[in-house]
């Protein structure tokens, strides 16, 4: 299994939204929060509580980008050979603003 995340964030410089802040002690903003900083979150506090179980674990593995947003060059050889070695994929992509989820997106195809 394999969990696929980015860290990437991208907002033009005169978009304004370059700062980042907490609102208190469990809430923040900025960029990236939501796309995809706080779905990196969710990932490894779910991985955490899955391996305290007492099951011996799948094979998983995590896989975080640093360039989702360009098509991940320099990582398309990593991600061929993920692919081979993969029987699930998830992406950690968050909720849109509605609550709706994300199932499919356009993205890159090698």
């Amino acid at each position: 299994v394999t969990l696929v995340c980015h860290a990437d964030t991208v907002f033009e410089k005169e978009n304004g939204f370059q700062g980042f802040e907490w609102l208190d002690d469990r809430y923040a903003r900025g960029p990236g929060v939501i796309d995809d900083k706080g779905s990196m979150v969710v990932l490894l506090l779910a991985l955490e509580k899955f391996f305290a179980g007492s099951a011996p674990p799948p094979s998983i593995r995590v896989l975080c980008t640093p360039t989702e947003e360009l098509g991940s060059p320099g990582f398309t050889s990593a991600l061929l050979k993920l692919g081979d070695t993969t029987r699930f994929a998830l992406g950690f992509e968050p909720a849109l603003a509605d609550g709706s989820v994300v199932h499919s997106r356009q993205g890159n195809l090698w």
